[in-house]
């Protein structure tokens, strides 16, 4: 059945729109959350497209259809497994789900040997490194199998690689400017020395975001980045991280984390440390909105893993079920690019 095409949204209308009961939602009665003015709400909203494409995902035939994700030991990754198999409920899916554990050849792997099995009908792929992915992801393509992918867009496409389905995510570079925003308005004109804990020192999410982060402190001079460790997104490897980098930059004024979890281990170090540097951060976690509320941080952008992991399968599912390429949108943006701060934390509910 063919569906309707989807178009892009108002921002008003995206800020008041809701999920799917059980799902969770930002408040009916936000309020406008803070927008930086380099992070663009592009890409159609997703919890609408929810709204659009569910009804025709649904099918008496059950649809065989593997997701592979880069890691399960991540309480991110878990929420978007929650959200897939949501969509699972929802589209009559046997959804199988792969773990690589981080390890690109390990997803490369599982991929072409879920191609060889020869039962999927769709993969959505959630790319450890996105550039080794692309030749597995062509050669399921190439089969006959639709491919959805999310969180990290494969290559250097900026949203939908040519021959998949969708991409649902952000554009990792706008996520970075909005950082950077954050920590001009969190610094002032002073501003000061910056330490960034980032995520995988290969994966193009890391690089991406602190290349646009850059870009925006770049703007002014008093800003300068004096140091980029990996910590894997991991909270006890971020708080080790935070440990040896304010003995070597102890006049740091902000740290920038590539994601919440670690934001809360550099909060932790700094804490035992008696600093008290500004610190923003990616992700909007249950404990990211602790800390902003509490005034530990100074904020983050909101993300939906449980949408990142729901909205491509049930995409899939809609294509398999036979609706055209066309009738999906090349880029979903799971949360309209909302930035949190003290002053509107109360308008969100974090998914992971």
């Amino acid at each position: 059945m063919m569906i309707p095409k989807l178009y892009k949204y108002p921002v008003l209308l995206m800020l008041v729109a809701t999920t799917l009961i059980g799902c969770a939602t930002t408040k009916t009665e936000q309020t406008t959350p803070t927008v930086a003015a380099e992070g663009p709400t592009d890409g159609v909203f997703g919890p609408d497209a929810l709204k659009k494409l569910t009804p025709s995902c649904r099918g008496d035939k059950a649809l065989n259809i593997a997701f592979f994700l880069n890691t399960q030991n991540n309480t991110f990754v878990q929420a978007m497994k929650s959200g897939a198999e949501q969509a699972a409920k929802e589209c009559n899916i046997k959804l199988d789900v792969f773990d690589a554990k981080f390890d690109t050849t390990t997803q490369i792997n599982q991929i072409e040997d879920a191609i060889t099995a020869g039962k999927y009908t769709a993969f959505v792929i959630q790319p450890v490194d996105s550039v080794p992915i692309v030749e597995s992801a062509k050669n399921a393509i190439d089969h006959k199998i639709i491919v959805s992918v999310t969180n990290s867009p494969l290559g250097d496409a900026a949203d939908r690689y040519p021959g998949t389905i969708t991409y649902v995510g952000h554009k990792e570079i706008e996520v970075g400017k909005q950082a950077g925003q954050m920590a001009l308005d969190a610094l002032g004109e002073k501003c000061g020395k910056i330490l960034i804990v980032s995520g995988l020192a290969a994966s193009p999410i890391t690089q991406n975001r602190t290349n646009g982060f850059a870009k925006n402190m770049s703007r002014n001079p008093n800003c300068k980045i004096v140091s980029d460790q990996p910590a894997d997104f991991d909270e006890g490897k971020a708080q080790s991280v935070i440990e040896n980098l304010i003995q070597a930059h102890p006049d740091a004024a902000l740290v920038y984390a590539h994601s919440d979890n670690m934001a809360s281990g550099a909060i932790t170090a700094l804490k035992a440390a008696g600093k008290q540097l500004k610190v923003v951060s990616v992700g909007a976690s249950e404990q990211g909105l602790k800390l902003i509320a509490s005034g530990e941080m100074y904020g983050t952008i909101y993300f939906r893993p449980f949408i990142q992991g729901q909205l491509p399968t049930v995409a899939a599912a809609v294509v398999a079920r036979g609706a055209a390429i066309a009738d999906i949108a090349p880029y979903y943006n799971d949360s309209g690019n909302q930035i949190i701060t003290r002053q509107n934390v109360t308008d969100f509910r974090a998914e992971w």
